[in-house]
């Protein structure tokens, strides 16, 4: 194979991708509707990006998510969320991802590949400043 014939992706025209890094366990009753609210949001602020979360690929019945989980259920979930937080442009970080293991896994991933890092909270995206250390609302 020469190198002429290997196809380069055209980085310019790719869609960029967003991972929503969403709690779970104890929180199923809720969560798809969070889901939704989320995305709705930020489909409205960024038209042209992909948006993908755990809830949308990887847990199938929610039902069996999070507290009634066996711990290779839950390595599988897992490993599948932090391959999309690779593949990921962004991570939005939704309210309680602090007290979440599964959200603080994949923001360490994100901070380990140098994903911007932002933040959902009180209906609204935010970026944290680390050089000003202070809060900013997202505007795009």
């Amino acid at each position: 194979m020469v190198k002429e014939d290997l196809v380069q992706p055209d980085l310019n025209n790719m869609k960029k991708k967003f991972y929503i890094s969403i709690p779970i366990a104890f929180r199923e009753d809720d969560v798809h509707e969070r889901n939704d609210e989320i995305k709705k949001y930020l489909d409205e602020m960024f038209p042209d990006i992909e948006y993908v979360s755990p809830i949308d690929y990887n847990h199938v019945n929610i039902k069996e998510v999070g507290n009634q989980t066996s711990i290779e259920q839950n390595a599988k979930f897992m490993g599948r969320d932090i391959e999309q937080v690779i593949l990921s442009d962004a991570i939005v970080l939704c309210e309680g991802w602090e007290k979440s293991r599964g959200c603080k896994i994949e923001k360490y991933t994100a901070e380990l590949y140098q994903k911007e890092l932002l933040y959902f909270m009180g209906g609204k995206l935010w970026k944290y400043d680390n050089n000003w250390d202070k809060w900013f609302e997202y505007i795009n």
